[in-house]
């Protein structure tokens, strides 16, 4: 794992978070290594003290530590929020010292708190201001909502329902089912991720809150990892193998699929744009497909998606970009 670069006083700072095992960010960081940047990676496992605020009419700033470093905010060049989040000090809150005098106390406590989250609010407010990429919010991002702007930009999608029952849905034609929002549960050195399946009526049941979408019948898959006003598509023959035919991130690692560099059409690419403008994201995996109708369907946008699987295969060399712009 990076953790601190030796220091170039000619560059600012480079702050990064992240999860302390994730392949990505390892690799951004030796290209950052490679290009002499000046980096520090931090995780939820690193401690911030928000010391001092500072806000003038020609100047804000910001002291704080990390694990008893101190920094500035006018110190830093760039912030890239990838994964994990940002773990602050508590304030000291009122001890309690007497039951006559519990009640104001807590009440007393409950208004300090509310002070401490404005004030990480602002901090986070100005450092995502230096996000060159994503930020934390981006995980908050409404996958239903996408498909609405996406449907009211002109962005074809796949017909998608929220139901608690499945009396009202047509099983003449095939359902599938997915999360609506990201399924990611660590247990016992295990991870679990939620997955596209196929539904019947009798599995209605004993639902609540539950989402379905028409399943599309695919000529090949697309993952299209966009940054830098840019899209790095690439064409996923998911078709041709039983295993990933629903869904490509079912991954069949003895005869993986064929993934070819991809270019999508100009004005389904402008579209694209706008609509990561009106979600304010800079950074995300995209997942579209091209039916055997011959029509491009958005099924969802990933805000901190993985990227590897377009980087590689297509030789975008992603990391190595990624890193020329932090």
């Amino acid at each position: 794992m990076f953790n601190y670069l030796k220091i170039m006083e000619k560059n600012k700072l480079i702050l990064i978070c992240s999860d302390e095992n994730e392949p990505s960010t390892d690799i951004v960081c030796s290209w950052l290594n490679y290009h002499n940047k000046k980096f520090l990676r931090i995780s939820e496992k690193n401690l911030i003290t928000i010391k001092k605020i500072i806000i003038e009419n020609k100047n804000v700033d910001i002291i704080f530590d990390i694990d008893d470093f101190e920094y500035k905010l006018s110190e830093l060049k760039s912030y890239w929020y990838r994964r994990s989040q940002l773990k602050f000090q508590n304030p000291n809150f009122i001890k309690i010292l007497n039951k006559t005098e519990q009640a104001l106390d807590e009440k007393i406590n409950v208004f300090l708190n509310k002070e401490f989250h404005k004030t990480i609010e602002f901090f986070e407010y100005e450092l995502n201001k230096l996000a060159v990429l994503n930020k934390f919010d981006d995980n908050y991002i409404n996958k239903l909502k996408v498909l609405s702007i996406a449907k009211d930009l002109g962005i074809k999608i796949s017909n998608t329902y929220i139901v608690n029952d499945f009396d009202s849905i047509d099983f003449k034609d095939s359902y599938i089912t997915k999360a609506i929002s990201d399924l990611v549960i660590f247990h016992e050195n295990t991870n679990y991720y939620s997955m596209t399946q196929r539904v019947s009526f009798e599995d209605g049941e004993n639902i609540n809150n539950t989402l379905i979408q028409k399943e599309v019948k695919k000529k090949f898959e697309i993952r299209s990892f966009f940054f830098a006003n840019t899209f790095y598509s690439s064409a996923i023959f998911s078709q041709e193998n039983e295993k990933t035919s629903l869904d490509f991130r079912n991954y069949d690692f003895e005869n993986p699929n064929r993934v070819v560099p991809y270019k999508l059409p100009i004005g389904l690419e402008t579209k694209l744009k706008e609509l990561c403008n009106l979600i304010d994201l800079k950074s995300g995996s995209l997942d579209l497909v091209y039916t055997t109708e011959n029509e491009y369907l958005l099924f969802e946008i990933n805000p901190v998606g993985q990227f590897e699987q377009v980087s590689f295969p297509c030789n975008y060399n992603l990391h190595k970009k990624i890193a020329e712009i932090l």
